[in-house]
């Protein structure tokens, strides 16, 4: 007799996917970090969801590119930061997909982490284009630049910023299935990155259709403008309205009181590191794990920083994959001339 499939494999059968993702990712426990919280501290290590690239963009790129293929477009592009792990994930499975690609990219503070997604960008000869804050360009003024853009690209399927569409969402969905499938104990507390919402919002979702009560905590390391209760409700119900129409579950709606954000490591700016951020690089690195100063570090920062009890799990959406080879392959003279300066010798 067939075992009946679990509420991961039913939900993800309900949608077109892709297969860049090596699921389930570990749950441990990070013995430095806890010795320094004062009490457990566990990791979900999505820092090894994929072999080509991990971290939290490639959940979101099965069903992403799904959804492209399903819809008949050979090409993708997106928007990002120029060191945007987004773009450099979409770039490189676009590349193994044999889809077309393009971005739209905007300057941030330019640290080794950026050079490096820079340099491994560049080996794959992508279409970029240069736009942003930083050439003269009012921040009010980029949507414009943006809609200019894509309407350029009339056949190409365009990703949101971060993968944070609907659909990109569905991929942190399957992963609060996934961790209530691992886990038989819910945790009281889950600290994770709050960028443009699509993780944020697909893991509250998740979870709460597995019927844990735990808060999710999310750390806002972009703008308020981006990042904030509203757009995360927005994702939540937009998936939640695609769950509902493909599967018939029964799914709640949210609002803005039901997403939690800690305001306090942001900083100076998008992509500006803090000391806060720089120590929890530190002491992540002595329990084997590896961070970087515009996400993850500040993220991590946020959790020991955090005063409430009880156990507390640390999403780690930061891509382990060694890309050496693929920085070493890089050279600043495929990418336009308006790049050169982020890769200058500091």
């Amino acid at each position: 007799m067939k075992a009946p499939m679990s509420k991961v494999q039913t939900f993800r059968e309900a949608f077109d996917t892709e297969t860049y993702t090596v699921l389930p990712t570990p749950v441990e426990r990070l013995e430095h970090v806890t010795d320094a919280f004062g009490r457990d501290v566990w990791v979900k290590r999505d820092d090894q969801t994929g072999t080509l690239y991990a971290g939290n963009k490639v959940r979101k790129i099965d069903y992403l590119f799904g959804d492209c293929k399903k819809r008949g477009f050979t090409k993708v592009c997106t928007v990002g930061a120029i060191g945007s792990n987004h773009c450099l994930a979409t770039a490189i499975h676009a590349k193994a997909s044999g889809l077309g690609y393009a971005a739209l990219h905007f300057p941030q503070p330019v640290t080794d982490h950026v050079r490096h997604n820079l340099l491994a960008i560049s080996s794959l000869d992508p279409d970029l284009t240069l736009a942003g804050f930083d050439d003269g360009l009012a921040k009010q003024d980029f949507r414009a630049r943006l809609k200019e853009w894509r309407n350029a690209r009339p056949d190409y399927y365009f990703i949101p910023a971060g993968g944070s569409s609907a659909v990109g969402a569905l991929g942190y969905v399957q992963a609060g299935l996934e961790l209530a499938e691992q886990v038989e104990t819910p945790f009281d507390t889950i600290v994770v990155a709050a960028g443009t919402c699509g993780t944020l919002a697909g893991l509250t979702l998740g979870l709460r259709i597995a019927g844990w009560p735990t808060k999710i905590l999310g750390i806002r390391v972009v703008e308020r403008s981006i990042s904030n209760p509203a757009a995360a409700a927005r994702l939540a119900n937009d998936a939640g309205d695609m769950i509902r129409d493909r599967l018939g579950w029964e799914i709640d709606t949210f609002g803005p009181d039901d997403f939690h954000f800690d305001e306090t490591q942001y900083g100076a700016g998008y992509g500006v590191p803090t000391a806060a951020g720089r120590d929890a690089i530190s002491l992540a690195a002595k329990d084997g794990l590896y961070l970087e100063p515009t996400y993850t570090g500040k993220t991590l920062a946020g959790l020991l920083n955090y005063q409430g009890d009880g156990s507390t799990l640390y999403w780690h959406t930061l891509s382990g994959v060694d890309l050496t080879a693929m920085i070493e392959a890089g050279d600043v003279s495929r990418l336009p001339d308006a790049y050169a300066q982020f890769l200058e010798p500091s």
